[in-house]
C-alpha cells in the first residue's frame, strides 16, 4: 500500500510540472507573438531631432521622397542630403550612376530648389550598404568642415531603426546627435502588417537584419 501511495505521489508531481512547464511554454509564447505584433512600431521609430539638416536615403521610393520633401519644408529645414552607393541596375540606360544623384535628381524635379539638396555618393560595395553611406557621409562632412551639431535620417518605415543604428555607429566618434524619421510605406498598412506578404516580408527581414547589427556588429 505505501508503495502505490508513493507511485501515486510522484504521478502527481510529475503532471504538476508538466503542466506547469507548458503553462510557462503558453505565456512565453503569447509575450513573443505580443511583442512580434509591435516589431514593425519599434523598428519604425520616429524620433526626430532639432536640426536644419535632413538627410534622406537615396534608394527610397518616389512617394516616399515626395514625403520628404513634404517634410523639408514643414521641418524649418535649410538643406537636404542625399545617400547611396551605385543603382543596382538600370546604370547604364541612365546619366545616374548612384542612388545619391537619382534621389537628388528627382527631388529636383519634384519642386526642389537644386542648391538646397546635395548628393553624397557611397563606394560600390555588397555588403553592408547603410553603413558604408553613413561613412562616405562622415567623410564628406569632414572634408567640407560640415558645422552642424545634429542631423536627422529620413528611412522607410521599418528600416528606419537599423538605418539610425548603423549611422550611429558610423559617427560614433563624433559629437552629432543624429535623430530618425520614419516615412510611411505605402505597399501595406503598417498597424496590420501581418495582413499582408508585402507586411510580414519587411517586417520579419528587418527585425532579423536589426538583431543580427545589434548582437553582432
Amino acid at each position: 500500500m505505501k508503495m502505490n501511495k508513493t507511485l501515486f505521489e510522484q504521478k502527481i508531481c510529475t503532471t504538476l510540472k508538466l503542466q506547469y512547464k507548458l503553462l510557462l511554454l503558453l505565456i512565453l509564447l503569447i509575450l513573443f507573438l505580443a511583442l512580434l505584433l509591435q516589431s514593425n512600431k519599434f523598428l519604425s521609430e520616429h524620433a526626430p531631432v532639432k536640426t536644419k539638416v535632413l538627410v534622406v536615403e537615396g534608394w527610397l521610393p518616389d512617394y516616399a521622397l515626395e514625403e520628404a520633401m513634404l517634410i523639408y519644408a514643414k521641418g524649418g529645414y535649410t538643406k537636404i542630403i542625399t545617400t547611396g552607393g551605385p543603382l543596382s541596375r538600370g546604370s547604364y540606360l541612365k546619366e545616374y550612376k548612384d542612388y545619391a544623384h537619382l534621389a537628388k535628381a528627382t527631388l529636383v524635379a519634384m519642386g526642389m530648389q537644386e542648391e538646397s539638396v546635395i548628393a553624397v555618393p557611397a563606394p560600390d560595395v555588397k555588403r553592408e550598404r547603410t553603413y558604408h553611406s553613413a561613412l562616405a557621409l562622415k567623410e564628406w562632412m569632414k572634408q567640407n568642415r560640415f558645422e552642424g551639431r545634429a542631423f536627422n535620417l529620413a528611412s522607410l518605415g521599418p528600416h528606419t531603426k537599423r538605418s539610425t543604428m548603423l549611422f550611429n555607429k558610423a559617427f560614433s566618434q563624433n559629437s552629432i546627435a543624429i535623430g530618425s524619421v520614419s516615412i510611411v510605406p505605402q505597399e501595406y498598412e503598417p498597424q496590420k502588417w501581418y495582413a499582408s506578404s508585402a507586411g510580414v516580408r519587411t517586417t520579419i527581414n528587418e527585425l532579423i537584419a536589426f538583431v543580427y547589427v545589434l548582437l553582432l556588429k
